[in-house]
């Protein structure tokens, strides 16, 4: 309906217009009929001013950033080079970078940045670029000058990072049936559908945000049902979530896959990527060990769990001849292999990745039935799902009988699944030099009339999630318990042979690599940071973004700032931190929450400062481990200590 407003003005006079609109639908809360709802609301506030309403508006954001923002400075060694690589880097082709970060080939215009000796000449070498986009960058004009912007662009990037990633889910979506599409709220990209990219995002909102995770969880109870339906037509009981869903938890993946390289369609087989389900496993219980909330496993999160739990039990078949139980005809994370060459059935045998996380994800199944549960609420879930004695003792021997596949030629190497040894070594510098750009190597080989089931060659980390996913002493400790012996030297080698066989077809691999390089290869796991980090901001996988942004790497971002260069980990029934800020980070500093207390982490000058808030209406200590030493501290306590 058009109105319209006729005023007389004077001349030297002005005139403010304000305009108000009020949008609601039916999935709002306390809504009847949405125009009434509308209607009302703008009653409500049409005597108010609109800076009172963005002053509210304002409010709401500070409480939000007070618990999400990140305050970083970097060391001079780094902020030096930085400035040149953070433009470089957004417009360097693909395949450049691929061999600078995988160190086959060192960037001699970084190094020479890096030895100019006077601010001056490090300016000098960035003339070229964009400076209008960095006028304090520019306008540097000492050593000091120059640290302070590079630290400035960087958490200009985190915050651009964490505003996009808090425009999808924050405090309004609380109560909402809804979770984290791959390409957030910003663009048509994968049809806003879900995928299993909430377990790169839920540990960031874990600790600043765990209201909000818990009804992004409740997304999937919700839909258990139909994951319950999926698992019938799959062929056995319990749940199995979709690898893409959206309002009703159906399968929404596309049987059909758009190569560009020769525009042709093929047959689409991702549907098999079951892992998802581990991955909503995964996120109950990562929820659960932040916030210590057994009300939400108590009536969701234990149902979710041991439904999943029963379809990969039923999934594992037992091998006599191996006396081991085997996981047939799924895909794993890498999604270049969609089945075995020459033949026309999908799917993969005992992909390492999944058997590994059935089998710890059966042994939690366990432990939260018998452990987590009141007695009463046992014998309910018991009777309610019809679980069996039989049925458990079949789980608890998985748990100790599950097949993971090795390499013979290379000892120590976990197979990414059963059979990787017997395919084809791929010429990638061939590649390279045909097409410059290889990350989606997919794409080249189809169009070639090849597949990328014929060759040792993976898209992102697949085998490499378990050291993602999985603490260390976690990880060594299923895999002893199914008889195979591992260290964490052989982590090393894995993510070493891995590396050299990955693609990097997605912004998730940098992700992967970042985090599990870290401890083994600093200088490395940075240069992977500082790729998917501007993912966005930069648009580095060339012109993506505008069809969403990637809430992967916004997350992760964030995730690996405080989970691997300030260390904190949940799994130890405290909060463990463990920081490794090598020669990159001067200082870090922000707020995370366990268990319902809020907490301030500060490193600066090799010195950690923890403070527990002392507003949180609670008494009870806090544990705290630093360097493998227990602490408890007090609500409105600190403590410093100074790290070697």
């Amino acid at each position: 309906m058009t109105q319209i407003y006729s005023v007389d003005i004077e001349q030297g006079c002005v005139i403010q217009v304000e305009k108000l609109v009020s949008l609601y639908c039916s999935k709002d809360r306390g809504v009847g009929n949405v125009a009434d709802s509308a209607i009302d609301d703008i009653q409500r506030h049409h005597m108010k001013r609109y800076y009172n309403i963005f002053s509210l508006h304002q409010k709401i954001w500070s409480e939000i950033w007070r618990r999400v923002d990140v305050d970083i400075e970097l060391t001079p060694e780094e902020a030096s080079p930085t400035l040149k690589r953070e433009h470089l880097e957004a417009v360097k082709k693909e395949e450049r970078e691929l061999r600078v970060l995988n160190g086959s080939e060192e960037d001699p215009s970084s190094e020479e940045f890096f030895r100019a000796t006077t601010a001056k000449e490090k300016m000098e070498r960035v003339e070229h670029l964009p400076l209008t986009k960095y006028s304090d960058i520019a306008k540097a004009t000492n050593e000091e000058d120059l640290l302070a912007a590079a630290s400035r662009h960087l958490q200009l990037v985190l915050r651009f990072n964490m505003f996009h990633l808090t425009q999808t889910v924050s405090f309004n979506t609380i109560g909402l049936d809804t979770s984290i599409p791959a390409r957030g709220l910003h663009g048509e990209s994968y049809r806003g559908h879900i995928f299993w990219d909430e377990l790169f995002v839920f540990p960031s909102y874990n600790l600043r945000l765990p209201e909000v995770t818990r009804t992004l969880l409740l997304y999937r109870f919700y839909r258990l049902d139909a994951a319950r339906d999926r698992a019938k037509q799959l062929g056995y009981f319990g749940a199995c979530y979709p690898w893409q869903s959206s309002s009703t938890g159906k399968e929404e993946t596309q049987e059909v896959h758009y190569n560009p390289m020769n525009k042709t369609w093929g047959p689409d087989y991702s549907s098999n990527q079951l892992h998802v389900n581990i991955a909503v496993f995964y996120n109950i219980w990562d929820y659960y060990n932040v916030t210590g909330d057994r009300s939400f496993i108590a009536l969701y999160g234990a149902e979710m769990m041991l439904e999943i739990a029963r379809f990969w039990g039923l999934k594992a078949i037992y091998n006599e001849k191996t006396d081991r139980y085997d996981i047939d005809g799924v895909m794993g994370p890498d999604e270049f292999h969609e089945k075995y060459p020459d033949t026309d059935k999908a799917g993969l045998k005992n992909n390492a990745y999944t058997n590994v996380m059935v089998a710890w994800l059966l042994d939690k199944a366990l432990l939260v039935l018998n452990q987590l549960l009141p007695e009463a609420r046992r014998q309910e879930m018991m009777s309610r799902l019809h679980l069996s004695k039989l049925e458990l003792d079949r789980w608890e021997h998985i748990t100790f009988r599950m097949a993971v596949p090795f390499l013979t030629e290379t000892p120590g190497i976990i197979a990414q699944f059963e059979g990787w040894e017997q395919l084809l070594d791929l010429n990638w510098d061939a590649y390279r030099k045909k097409y410059g750009t290889i990350n989606r190597m997919d794409r080249i080989l189809k169009s070639e009339g090849d597949s990328p089931d014929r060759y040792k060659l993976a898209k992102q980390a697949d085998t490499c999630m378990l050291f993602y996913l999985l603490p260390e002493q976690e990880l060594l400790r299923i895999l002893a318990q199914l008889g195979y012996p591992f260290t964490r030297e052989l982590i090393h080698k894995n993510i070493t042979y891995y590396l050299k066989h990955t693609s990097h077809g997605s912004t998730l691999s940098y992700v992967v690599f970042a985090h599990i390089l870290h401890k083994f290869d600093s200088k490395k796991a940075w240069k992977f940071y500082r790729t998917f980090v501007m993912s966005d901001i930069g648009d580095t996988q060339g012109g993506t973004t505008s069809e969403g942004i990637h809430v992967v790497p916004l997350a992760a971002s964030i995730n690996m700032l405080l989970m691997q260069f300030c260390g904190i980990d949940t799994s130890y029934n405290a909060i463990r931190i463990d920081p490794h800020l090598t020669k990159v980070i001067s200082r870090l500093a922000f707020r995370f929450s366990y268990q319902h207390q809020w907490i301030r982490v500060k490193l600066y000058d090799s010195v950690l400062t923890v403070a527990v808030d002392g507003d949180s209406g609670s008494e009870d200590k806090v544990p705290i481990i630093i360097r493998d030493t227990l602490h408890f501290l007090l609500p409105g306590s600190k403590m410093q200590f100074h790290l070697p």
